[in-house]
């Protein structure tokens, strides 16, 4: 399945291009709007509204928390100029995420566990 997008409600969403500086380049997305993108999929949040920016920080912070490091620092305000970022992703709850971070760290300890035997 790909990963698709929709920038049309953000508020001045023609801002966020690169314009292009050859006849035969296309203009390209910033790099901090193809990062949140991305970033729907690891926060498994689809959209990004005004209600819940806090939720994408919140998820964010459990993620580096979990030895997650980005690769440049996202910041509220960066999350805030992008309401209105549409995705295909499938949003969780907040619980649903928990229980995939702890799977996912439990997963990751069995494994160290396992290598440690041998």
């Amino acid at each position: 399945m790909s990963l698709d997008f929709d920038l049309a409600k953000i508020k001045d969403y023609k801002k966020l291009f690169t314009k292009a500086t050859n006849v035969d380049e296309e203009d390209s997305l910033n790099q901090m709007t193809e990062r949140l993108i991305f970033l729907a999929m690891e926060v498994d949040l689809g959209e990004i509204t005004e209600k819940n920016v806090e939720e994408w920080m919140v998820r964010l912070a459990m993620l580096k928390r979990c030895g997650w490091a980005p690769r440049q620092e996202i910041t509220r305000a960066d999350i805030e100029r992008h309401v209105g970022l549409k995705t295909n992703v499938w949003s969780m709850t907040r619980v649903q995420f928990r229980t995939k971070l702890a799977k996912h760290i439990e997963h990751e300890a069995m494994d160290d566990v396992r290598k440690a035997k041998s």
